[in-house]
């Protein structure tokens, strides 16, 4: 009698794991979807991940959002915060060794936004977390020099975010990905846009991302930061400016409003802002324990650069030996030739003439 109901009990579970395979793992959400309506305490925690992210504290994010993923492992947000939070901080320090955890945090998401899609279609932010999964793995891809299945991942998910709005219009989330899209494409192929399928879009893209910063739930930060570069592409260095200083008075000390401030002044000819900026943005990285020095090479660059135009010999003097003692990775070396050459120019130029001021 054992024997029997112990057999009958293997064919069940042999039963079960078929069913699993047959349906492709669509049976997760045979019940209702993740609840997607403003609750307080996951909303808090959501946002509190976020704002640990932006302001580099990437072992709080991880945390936050672990904690997510472990109460409810079946929701997709939980998995694609977490991915989030690794990319801001694989292109925060220029190390992807954290590369392998972001795909499977990203492969989830996809999976699980996936089902919810499967067994119900009407559902809005199933196709959000979808289109942001893809998205955020083409961006990955695209780095990792994967361009054709990059590009590939990247036209799914703004496909899926363009489901989720006009599924949901109030998920207003999705038009930060949508509108940034929409903008860059029209940028880097405006020399086509005489061509009917190539049409200018770049104001319905920052329509669109202006309207994820006023209304999101979760993207406003993101959407302040992604505002900063149109206006720097745009060349509206006023409007850059005063974004980047919004977000860095909310974030202080965030590399991720500091990056786009320094850039403007820099862009913008306002040497010694710029100096200032990245000699700011530099002290931030010096007190990182990093893999390598990339991120801190390119600051020294920006304030020899910018101190060498403003007429501040010394100081332009200073980093140009501070970028050539922080370019010596051979990882990095064919990356910096091209600034190496042009920094040992300017200490070239510096010497000289600190040379004659010091001879009068």
């Amino acid at each position: 009698m054992i024997k029997i109901n112990l057999r009958i009990y293997q064919n069940k579970i042999l039963q079960t794991i078929l069913l699993i395979f047959l349906t492709n793992g669509t049976v997760l959400f045979s019940a209702d979807p993740p609840h997607w309506e403003k609750n307080h305490v996951l909303d808090s925690a959501i946002k509190r991940g976020i704002d640990a992210t932006i302001l580099q504290n990437y072992s709080l994010a991880y945390s936050v959002f672990d904690s997510l993923i472990a109460r409810n492992p079946d929701d997709p947000r939980g998995h694609f915060y977490k991915a989030a939070a690794i990319q801001s901080k694989m292109m925060d320090l220029e190390d992807y060794s954290e590369g392998g955890t972001f795909v499977k945090c990203i492969q989830k998401t996809i999976r699980l936004s996936n089902t919810i899609i499967h067994n119900h279609p009407r559902d809005g932010w199933g196709y959000f977390y979808a289109g942001s999964g893809y998205s955020y793995f083409a961006l990955y891809l695209i780095h990792e020099k994967k361009y054709f299945k990059g590009l590939h991942l990247a036209q799914k998910g703004i496909g899926l975010l363009n489901k989720a709005v006009s599924t949901d219009s109030m998920i207003f989330d999705a038009y930060l990905g949508i509108g940034t899209y929409e903008y860059w494409r029209s940028r880097k192929t405006k020399f086509l846009k005489w061509l009917p399928i190539f049409p200018d879009r770049t104001e319905d893209g920052l329509r669109k991302i202006k309207l994820a910063f006023k209304k999101s739930r979760y993207a406003r930060a993101v959407s302040l930061n992604e505002l900063i570069w149109v206006e720097i592409d745009r060349k509206n260095w006023k409007s850059a400016i005063d974004y980047a200083k919004q977000g860095l008075a909310q974030y202080p000390g965030s590399r991720f409003f500091l990056w786009p401030l320094a850039e403007a002044y820099f862009r913008g000819g306002f040497h010694r802002q710029a100096a200032n900026a990245f000699a700011s943005l530099l002290k931030t990285y010096e007190n990182e324990i990093l893999s390598n020095h990339y991120n801190e090479a390119i600051c020294a660059y920006k304030v020899a650069i910018s101190a060498f135009f403003d007429h501040d010999y010394v100081r332009s003097k200073q980093y140009c030996e501070a970028f050539l003692s922080h370019s010596k990775s051979p990882k990095f070396k064919k990356r910096m030739a091209k600034k190496e050459k042009e920094i040992r120019k300017i200490l070239r130029e510096d010497e000289k003439i600190l040379s004659r001021i010091t001879l009068k």
